[in-house]
């Protein structure tokens, strides 16, 4: 039987990473391959992170050093590599909350309590205002440029609008059940998303970089 050889690949490109983020000076083009490399490792196995021995609570320290030290880049913050792993956290996540509520769905014969379906709407509302935030933080810089940047905002915003949205047409959320500051958060990013894709929607594309995309 053939060794499997991405375990140990993906391991040492997150202490790679997490090395090359202790200092001031970062080195963009060390970093993106590493980066490159973690994600590419990552989607072979299907985003099942645990298959290559690598922790959510690393991915997630990652993500807070490359958003902290943003402005240590400049304008070779690698915006594109950082949205990947942002979007395998995101996957893992709920993976790792789908678990604990299979097994109870299980035990209890195939339905969720109430109190149950509760907590976990509560739950993804904070991670999907979070996420929002924390795309933010990165990308709030960047929501005045055009051409490839443009395509990128564009994304992460349409993306982060279909979750809030999704959210907010929850049948707990429209029955009144979810306690009224966790609503009054998700309401708040959701305007404010939609403020910011509205804003970035009129600045469009330039009509030749559309035609040479």
């Amino acid at each position: 039987m053939a060794r499997e050889i991405q375990a140990p690949n993906a391991q040492e490109n997150v202490e790679n990473l997490k090395m090359a983020l202790k200092g001031e000076e970062m080195d963009a083009g060390h970093i993106k391959v590493n980066l490159d490399l973690l994600n590419q490792e990552i989607a072979n196995v299907g985003g099942d992170i645990t298959r290559l021995g690598l922790k959510l609570d690393d991915l997630k320290y990652l993500d807070q050093k490359l958003t902290s030290k943003a402005g240590n880049f400049g304008v070779e913050f690698p915006v594109q590599q950082v949205e990947s792993l942002q979007s395998i956290i995101e996957q893992a996540e709920s993976q790792e909350t789908q678990k604990p509520q299979e097994a109870e769905d299980t035990l209890s014969g195939g339905e969720l309590s109430p109190e149950l379906n509760l907590k976990s709407e509560i739950a993804k509302i904070d991670d999907t205002v979070q996420s929002f935030e924390h795309w933010l933080e990165i990308f709030n810089g960047m929501l005045n440029n055009g051409g490839s940047v443009w395509q990128q905002v564009d994304r992460g915003l349409t993306r982060n609008l279909e979750q809030l949205n999704k959210l907010k047409g929850s049948e707990l959320v429209a029955k009144g059940k979810i306690p009224e500051k966790t609503e009054d958060k998700l309401i708040e990013a959701l305007n404010r998303v939609r403020q910011l894709k509205n804003r970035h929607d009129r600045l469009q594309q330039p009509p030749a970089y559309s035609q040479a995309a």
